[in-house]
């Protein structure tokens, strides 16, 4: 309450995004106060989209039904959000049936049945507005009905996404894609040297996502660099693990080669891609 207090009442700093009707906006934000029992911001805000957005990301409390349905107006009345499949001049190669693409660009964008995020243990997202991590892009692309399901969904689980364990699936809201992978990769100290439980947990998480698509009929995977970023994975050795285990996982049953169309790694940095361009070729076979 106390956080969401104070940035409503510094909301004349933050720029209005144009493509977001204020006072839709200012509606949403005022119920999400009386969520959180924080005071209205004087009307109308400067800035009062970004100011929603950053305030649903740092709400740790849930969000009523009302806000959720002026999110939705405001999000309705908003262009639809960008998508895209890896383009042509991605790297592209085969494995068997399966097309494998390493495709640079941003996750939340990619149209495909599955994008996969690097979560935390409390399955809820990043509450930090400021956070520059996968799962606070997904979360604010997607919007606040999905940490709602996360909040159902990790109820019902009983127990945290640790490392390695099964992800979580849910629908993906206001992202292009059909649903969500929810999945916690193991944390290193910076500098670390991946232990062989922490590479086995790697490999579990990829395995994981890949067997839980399969058995929910998801065709196509959008993976994201599970574990490189903040949790401080070597990023090479990462991606000969996530590599490997898309290999060792198609290759053990033909009902796993003919459930996957499509797995696009999406890479962030310049270093990422390069790494899975010289790496990925040895493990599947270039389209020509």
């Amino acid at each position: 309450m106390f956080v969401l207090a104070r940035m409503v009442s510094g909301s004349s700093a933050v720029s209005l995004p144009s493509a977001a009707p204020d006072d839709l906006a200012y509606e949403a934000l005022c119920s999400l106060c009386d969520d959180a029992d924080a005071p209205h911001p004087p009307p109308p805000p400067s800035g009062c989209a970004a100011l929603l957005s950053d305030a649903l990301i740092a709400y740790g409390g849930e969000c009523s039904e009302a806000t959720l349905a002026a999110v939705d107006r405001l999000r309705a009345a908003a262009p639809p959000p960008p998508s895209c499949l890896p383009a042509a001049e991605a790297l592209w190669l085969d494995a068997g049936a399966t097309a494998v693409a390493v495709h640079r660009g941003e996750l939340c964008a990619l149209r495909v049945d599955a994008i996969v995020t690097a979560a935390n243990a409390s399955g809820l997202g990043c509450f930090v507005p400021a956070h520059r991590c996968v799962d606070n892009a997904v979360h604010r692309a997607a919007g606040p009905r999905l940490r709602a399901e996360c909040r159902r969904r990790m109820a019902e689980r009983g127990g945290p996404l640790s490392a390695g364990s099964a992800p979580l699936l849910t629908a993906a809201y206001g992202l292009p894609a059909k649903c969500v992978l929810h999945v916690t990769g193991p944390q290193l100290a910076r500098g670390g040297v991946p232990t062989e439980e922490e590479r086995a947990q790697l490999r579990a998480c990829y395995r994981g996502c890949l067997d839980r698509a399969r058995d929910a009929g998801l065709r196509s995977l959008g993976f994201c660099c599970i574990s490189t970023g903040l949790f401080c994975f070597p990023p090479r050795e990462a991606a000969r693990l996530a590599l490997s285990t898309l290999q060792e996982w198609l290759e053990a049953d033909e009902a796993n080669a003919a459930a996957i169309e499509l797995v696009v790694f999406d890479v962030f940095s310049d270093a990422d891609q390069r790494i899975y361009e010289e790496l990925a070729p040895a493990f599947f076979a270039r389209r020509e």
